[in-house]
């Protein structure tokens, strides 16, 4: 993987300028002593690229051959795609239109440099793409409270939960970017670190189990279904509690609690002790061989 999420430091770093270096204009943040936020950002996206692009060049030619492996993004919005694929080869006619001469030109060598350069394609957390591409269109008719009274909302207030989302993006990606290997690095729900409740209440997260079920049956049938979508892996979000950036500790996204009061002491949240279940082969002849690398073939499917 050459970048996770590139658009964070685009978008958050010289756009919002809330991440380092923070670079913004003074007029989307009061904080920002330099930077443009109608410039940079498409600048700092535009080089992004061009580097993944040189890193998968170099894989390829020095060491793809002995390692047999794949190297691949992680991305969030679709227009970081299209200049990674034969099919396109340019940024999408929409952003062109939208930025104008702000957006960086795409020499015919750039161009040809970055063509075919997706070996495989990472997926973060998938509730976000859809909200960012579905929810823009239902807020011009409905109201902020009419769409969380539509969609269950997540603690972090960009979370929507839309489970079905998962597997219509899935098709779009096959039939507009022809059917790349996708890998889903990061998928899961998070909760508000409520102090006033006990371990063992944040510990019974029934919403967490609800939402990897239908989540990973979306994907499944997405994969396994009539559009056969070359799906190779799923990643959850998160094995532990963690530091969530700017939200830091207030956000807890783990399948393990992880106690700040007690030494970081780390305890299976019932959503663990679900997906354990869930990886144990429920039929023993399904499992068909196990990789170098320790995942396991379960019929099609690798649990990783």
């Amino acid at each position: 993987m050459t970048f996770n999420e590139p658009w964070a430091l685009s978008g958050f770093a010289y756009d919002d300028g809330v991440f380092a270096p923070g670079r913004c204009s003074s007029w989307v943040n009061r904080q920002c002593r330099a930077g443009n936020s109608a410039t940079e950002p498409y600048i700092v996206a535009h080089h992004l690229l061009l580097s993944h692009a040189a890193a998968v060049q170099v894989y390829r030619e020095k060491y793809q051959t002995t390692q047999d492996g794949m190297i691949g993004i992680t991305l969030f919005t679709f227009w970081w795609m299209d200049p990674l694929t034969y099919a396109y080869g340019q940024y999408p006619r929409r952003v062109k239109d939208l930025v104008g001469d702000r957006l960086p030109k795409l020499t015919d060598e750039e161009t040809h440099c970055l063509e075919n350069r997706m070996i495989f394609l990472d997926y973060n957390t998938i509730l976000r793409i859809m909200q960012n591409q579905m929810l823009h269109l239902i807020q011009i008719m409905l109201d902020t409270r009419l769409i969380a009274a539509l969609l269950k909302l997540a603690y972090s207030p960009w979370f929507y939960i839309f489970p079905k989302g998962i597997r219509h993006l899935l098709n779009y990606t096959k039939d507009t970017y022809d059917n790349p290997v996708i890998f889903i690095t990061e998928n899961g729900v998070d909760r508000y670190n409520n102090e006033s409740l006990t371990p063992e209440q944040v510990m019974k997260d029934k919403f967490r189990i609800d939402y990897y079920r239908e989540h990973m049956w979306h994907a499944l049938v997405g994969f396994d279904g009539e559009y056969n979508v070359n799906l190779k892996g799923y990643f959850a979000w998160s094995y532990l509690d963690n530091f969530e950036w700017n939200i830091g500790y207030t956000s807890r996204f783990g399948l393990y609690y992880v106690d700040y009061n007690d030494d970081l002491k780390r305890s299976p949240k019932n959503s663990a002790l679900w997906f354990t279940d869930f990886l144990k082969p429920l039929v023993p002849n399904k499992i068909t061989k196990t990789t170098s690398k320790g995942s396991r073939r379960v019929g099609k499917y690798y649990i990783m």
